[in-house]
């Protein structure tokens, strides 16, 4: 018989997977009555989502201390559609305002707004500039001698923009150990296969060496990505801290996993809606 931690971590793990489910489906479906949106790389950062919200982050605020609490960028913004779904699940935004995601006079646009919601730290969308954003907002918390955290997730495509390279290592000569990347490796960009436009195949190591804490593992494996933040948080090292998650542009639609058309597509058709959230339901 397993000890009961282990029961519990199993019991966890369970319900990271059914609420990455519940995710992926809203994602498709407010996608779906939308008519539009950037689908695959929504799609490709939902565990990343749904274990760091739902273990890892803290969103304590207060109408005294507005600025107390960990901080989240998307700094490939135009993943904003995943954003809102599971700031939606997580009772940080009104689930009724999904409907109204991408339409004019929407607080959803079709990037992130930070002066449109409270939940939305930074507003994002040219590419490379939310390492910088994190930068300044985890070295201000230090200043404040605060323990809150700086969360910043990129893409594997932005990490040819050279900002995100300047941002990298002015983290380092600053210490910023309260600053944590997660890097959404899913080997596209908007126009095809990252590795035939500009590959960086050596990620992880460039930012070992440049001084960060890295580690890596499947971004679509809840435990693997709970297991490894935790290991990541719990170093005590003054540095900043790179979790290069391996994942999958469009995941959860078989026939737009990995493809180019999966960056902008049209909404799916209702039966193929249905079937998607089938194989879902199922954990096929």
């Amino acid at each position: 018989m397993p000890a009961f931690s282990e029961v519990i971590a199993e019991t966890e793990i369970a319900q990271l997977r059914r609420l990455t489910n519940q995710l992926r489906t809203t994602i498709i479906d407010v996608h779906r009555r939308a008519g539009s949106g950037h689908l695959g790389s929504s799609l490709s950062i939902v565990e990343a989502l749904v274990v760091l919200f739902q273990q890892h982050f803290n969103w304590q605020r207060s109408p005294d201390e507005p600025w107390r609490g960990d901080r989240f960028i998307l700094s490939k913004g135009h993943a904003a559609l995943g954003l809102y779904c599971a700031l939606s699940i997580e009772g940080q935004l009104d689930p009724r305002l999904l409907s109204s995601f991408g339409q004019n006079g929407s607080t959803l646009e079709p990037h992130p707004n930070e002066n449109l919601e409270p939940a939305i730290h930074a507003s994002t969308g040219s590419l490379g500039q939310g390492l910088s954003i994190g930068v300044g907002l985890a070295l201000g918390s230090r200043l404040r001698s605060s323990d809150d955290r700086v969360f910043v997730v990129i893409g594997d495509g932005e990490t040819n923009e050279g900002q995100i390279w300047e941002a990298a290592r002015c983290a380092v000569r600053l210490k910023l150990s309260n600053l944590i990347v997660l890097l959404d490796d899913n080997q596209m960009q908007q126009d095809g296969p990252t590795p035939e436009i500009m590959p960086v195949p050596d990620v992880s190591t460039c930012w070992h060496e440049m001084g960060w804490c890295v580690l890596e593992c499947d971004g679509h494996d809840c435990a693997a990505i709970s297991t490894s933040l935790s290991e990541l948080l719990e170093d005590q090292a003054a540095a900043p801290k790179l979790l290069h998650l391996h994942s999958i542009k469009g995941r959860g639609i078989p026939f737009l996993e990995g493809r180019a058309e999966s960056h902008f597509p049209p909404p799916l058709s209702n039966e193929d809606f249905l079937l998607v959230k089938y194989m879902l339901d199922q954990g096929v």
